[in-house]
């Protein structure tokens, strides 16, 4: 942190805290794996459960465990995916700040209209 400007921070550090596997475990993560499947290429991106539940209307999948992947920024990516494909269904087009957040290549999911 000191090399990108922020000088004194080891003084303000007050605690440490170190968690392993055992204690992951011990809270009743399935043998210590924080990132819900198996973090492998058989089960990363595109292989991953995507964020519409295929079987059920309207449930809609978020985290770690689906699409895009594990890890804060594919979690936060997977919350947007959802996002996106709830507001498509319910026929709503959001203000993202002036962004299109839809990829010019990628398919679009077809919108809803809204029952008036």
């Amino acid at each position: 942190m000191e090399h990108l400007g922020f000088k004194g921070m080891k003084e303000h550090i007050v605690s440490e805290t170190i968690v392993t596997p055992d204690d992951w475990a011990s809270r009743d993560i399935y043998k210590g794996a924080v990132f819900n499947l198996a973090h492998g290429l058989d089960q990363m991106l595109w292989r991953r459960p995507q964020n519409k539940f295929e079987e059920l209307d309207r449930l809609y999948l978020v985290g770690g465990g689906t699409h895009p992947g594990s890890g804060l920024p594919t979690i936060l990516e997977s919350g947007r995916i959802s996002a996106k494909m709830i507001c498509a269904d319910m026929g709503i087009e959001p203000d993202w700040n002036g962004a299109d957040p839809w990829f010019e290549d990628l398919r679009r999911p077809r919108m809803k209209t809204r029952a008036s």
